[in-house]
């Protein structure tokens, strides 16, 4: 099963369609880079992921669960988390720990399985 399977995503910014119909699959442990020009949707593809831009249709699907429609709240307590550029992911964990990275000036995309989740905050509480 894959930890991560977009179909058919488009976002929008009100009438302004800013991603068409991306398609991919992620596997567990699986190492990906997004990149792309200035402008090219790659925030905005991730903050779809994540639920910070409601206006998207298509499938998600993250280690199983259909994530499509779930506000960011949710999509975090799954362990699908967005680190804007300049921070980090946790107390311990920066972006050269992260499962699955996008980087940007500094930013980071972390994306675990539940169970690989689970081991990061019991490290982070040590």
């Amino acid at each position: 099963m894959a930890l991560l399977d977009v179909n058919g995503l488009q976002i929008f910014y009100g009438d302004l369609q800013a991603v068409f119909d991306m398609n991919f699959t992620v596997a567990d442990g699986e190492a990906v880079a997004l990149v792309g020009a200035n402008g090219a949707g790659k925030s905005t593809f991730l903050k779809a992921l994540v639920g910070l831009n409601e206006e998207r249709k298509g499938a998600v699907h993250f280690d199983g669960i259909d994530i499509s429609q779930m506000p960011a709240e949710e999509v975090s307590r799954l362990g699908l988390i967005m680190v804007p550029e300049g921070r980090e992911a946790g107390p311990y964990v920066g972006c050269s720990t992260c499962s699955l990275s996008w980087t940007s000036g500094g930013g980071c995309f972390r994306a675990s399985s539940p169970a690989a989740s689970s081991r990061w905050r019991r490290s982070a509480a040590r």
